[in-house]
C-alpha cells in the first residue's frame, strides 16, 4: 500500500544482506516530489541516513563483530531508489506493527481460554428469528400451515397459536390489504409466520404486504426468472433489494415501538423474509432451475392442481405429470432451496421427508380447527 503511493516498487531482496546498503535499485517515480513535501520525515530520514552510516563505521572498526540485530521478515516492499533511512524507518514500523498484532493475538486467545466453551459458541451462535417459520426452515423442520381466505380476526388469531405459518389466500379470495392489516394486528407476535400467496409481482403489491407485517411472499405462477427476481427485489431492502421504507405496522408488530423499533426491523427484516416461488405451468416447469436459483428465492412449490390445469394432464398418474413433478422436484434441490407442496400430503410419488413445508397439514400440538372436528355425539333426552 506505502509502495504503491510512493512510486513504482521492485520486490524486496535484500533479506539476507548484512545491511540495507547492500542493496541495490533505479529511481522511483514520485519519490523524490513524495519526501521533498514534507519537512518533519525528510529531516527524520537524514537522522535515520547518519545513524546507519555511524553503524556501518562502528561494525567496520570493529572487524564486523559487532552484535547485529535478529534478521526480520519483511513484509514490505523495497522502493527502489530509496535512501538507506527509509528501509529502516519501514523496518522499524514492520517490526511494532507485528508486535502489536502478536500482542493483540495473545490478548485475545487468553479471553478465549477464559471463556467456557458453552458461552463462546452462544456469543458466536446467530440470532433467532423472529419470523418462526423461517428459523424452522433453517433447522431442519417441516411445516405446516392453516389458509385464511375471509376476514375474521378471532380465527386468525387461534389458528396462530397452532400452526408454523397462516397462509392469507389473496389470488383467489377478495381479501383486501386492509382486512390482513387488521388481523395481524389483533395478535402481534403470533407463533405461526403470517405470509400471503400474492395476486402479482408488482411493487405496490409486495409494498403493501411487507409493511403490514406479511413475513411470507408466495408468487404463483412463476414462468421466468424476471418474476421471481421482482418478488424478491420488492420484497427486500438494499442492498437485495429495492424494498421502500415507510410507514406501516409491521415495525410495531414484531419489535415495538419507537424509532429504535423502526430502525432494528430496517436491518433485521432481510433475514426474517421468505419468498417462496409456485410453479404451475409447463413453461415454469422448463426453467425451474434457474427460478429456483435466484439469489433471495428461499423455496420453490408444486402447484399440484395447476400444474395439471395448465398441462392438460389432469391424471395425476400419468408419465408426462410424474415427469413435470420429478423436474421441478430435482431442480430445487439442486439448487439447495426449500420445496413445498400444495396440499397436506406430498404428491406422488416422493416420500414425505423430500418435502419441507406444505399447504395444509396437521397442527403443530394436535389441535383442531372447528370446521374439521367431528360431530357431537347427539344428546339423549
Amino acid at each position: 500500500m506505502l509502495a504503491s503511493f510512493l512510486g513504482r516498487a521492485e520486490p524486496w531482496d535484500c533479506a539476507g544482506r548484512a545491511t540495507p546498503a547492500e542493496c541495490s535499485g533505479g529511481a522511483a517515480a514520485g519519490y523524490t516530489a513524495f519526501f521533498n513535501g514534507d519537512a518533519g520525515l525528510g529531516a527524520r530520514l537524514q537522522m535515520q541516513n547518519i545513524q546507519q552510516r555511524s553503524w556501518d563505521r562502528q561494525h567496520h572498526r570493529a572487524g564486523g563483530h559487532l552484535p547485529r540485530a535478529p534478521r526480520r521478515r519483511l513484509a514490505v516492499t523495497h522502493i527502489a531508489g530509496a535512501p538507506h533511512g527509509m528501509v529502516q524507518i519501514l523496518r522499524e514500523i514492520q517490526m511494532t506493527t507485528d508486535f502489536v498484532k502478536a500482542l493483540g493475538y495473545a490478548v485475545l486467545a487468553t479471553l478465549i481460554v477464559s471463556v467456557p466453551a458453552p458461552a463462546r459458541a452462544q456469543a458466536t451462535a446467530p440470532p433467532k428469528l423472529y419470523n418462526n417459520a423461517k428459523q424452522k426452515l433453517l433447522e431442519g423442520k417441516t411445516l405446516s400451515s392453516y389458509t385464511v381466505g375471509k376476514p375474521d380476526a378471532a380465527l386468525y388469531c387461534e389458528v396462530a397459536k397452532h400452526y408454523d405459518f397462516v397462509w392469507f389466500e389473496m389470488q383467489h379470495s377478495t381479501l383486501t390489504w386492509a382486512d390482513i392489516e387488521k388481523m395481524i394486528a389483533a395478535c402481534p407476535h403470533s407463533v405461526a409466520t403470517p405470509m400471503v400467496r400474492i395476486a402479482d409481482e408488482l411493487e405496490s403489491s409486495i409494498q403493501h404486504a411487507t409493511d403490514i407485517g406479511l413475513l411470507g411472499i408466495i408468487m404463483p405462477t412463476v414462468d421466468t426468472v424476471e418474476k421471481a427476481q421482482a418478488a424478491v427485489r420488492y420484497a427486500k431492502y438494499p442492498p437485495e433489494g429495492r424494498r421502500s421504507m415507510g410507514g406501516g405496522q409491521a415495525p410495531r408488530i414484531w419489535l415495538g415501538e419507537g424509532r429504535d423499533a423502526t430502525m432494528q426491523y430496517r436491518t433485521t427484516a432481510n433475514d426474517n423474509m421468505l419468498v417462496i416461488a409456485m410453479i404451475e405451468t409447463p413453461i415454469g416447469v422448463a426453467n425451474a432451475y434457474e427460478i429456483a436459483s435466484v439469489p433471495g428465492i428461499d423455496g420453490v412449490l408444486i402447484a399440484n392442481t395447476d400444474l395439471a390445469n395448465f398441462s392438460g394432464w389432469f391424471d395425476r398418474e400419468s408419465g408426462p405429470y410424474q415427469g413435470m413433478l420429478k423436474l421441478i422436484h430435482d431442480a430445487t434441490r439442486r439448487a439447495g432451496k426449500y420445496l413445498g407442496a400444495t396440499g397436506p400430503v406430498p404428491p406422488t410419488p416422493f416420500p414425505r421427508s423430500d418435502f419441507n413445508f406444505y399447504q395444509g397439514g396437521p397442527s403443530i400440538d394436535g389441535w383442531m380447527p372447528p370446521n374439521a372436528r367431528p360431530a357431537a355425539a347427539p344428546v339423549k333426552p
